[in-house]
């Protein structure tokens, strides 16, 4: 038995330290929201008349999204800027430093910005049991308190 949980441990171990060094794929993760096929277990996409609609520019929006994304633990940008007007963020877990993969995508719209956003883990059949689509409500609250329109 006590073989049985070395073995295990040394298991568990041994993935935590694969995924840990699993880079990043920006090449494959920097993609319009609009245009990403399969978003996977949990994947979260609002684009067109559900993406959220701010009343300012669309490099504040971004940038907003930019400052909320780098002041949450795990994160870092993978692609984009501001001046591209599509940015795509890493967030890693915790424990195991799963990746998902968070692009945002600001869109000019009679005077306002509309902004598509696609949520999504590394590893689309794995289930993320509602952690993008809860993340991604908090940051739309966080991006509208930092460019005035808390509601």
């Amino acid at each position: 038995m006590k073989q049985v949980i070395i073995i295990a441990l040394l298991a568990f171990a041994a993935l935590a330290v694969f995924l840990r060094q699993q880079a990043p794929n920006g090449v494959s993760a920097h993609v319009e929201p609009g245009a990403l096929a399969d978003l996977g277990h949990g994947g979260v996409r609002l684009i067109g008349d559900a993406a959220p609609v701010f009343e300012v520019p669309a490099d504040t929006v971004l940038a907003a999204f930019l400052q909320v994304a780098r002041a949450h633990p795990r994160t870092e940008l993978l692609a984009g800027s501001v001046d591209d007007g599509m940015v795509t963020v890493v967030v890693r877990s915790r424990v195991f430093a799963f990746q998902d993969y968070i692009t945002a995508q600001a869109v000019p719209e009679d005077g306002a910005t509309r902004l598509h956003v696609a949520a999504r883990t590394r590893y689309p059949r794995a289930s993320d049991w509602g952690v993008n689509r809860n993340r991604l409500e908090q940051w739309l609250l966080e991006i509208a308190e930092r460019v005035g329109q808390a509601g």
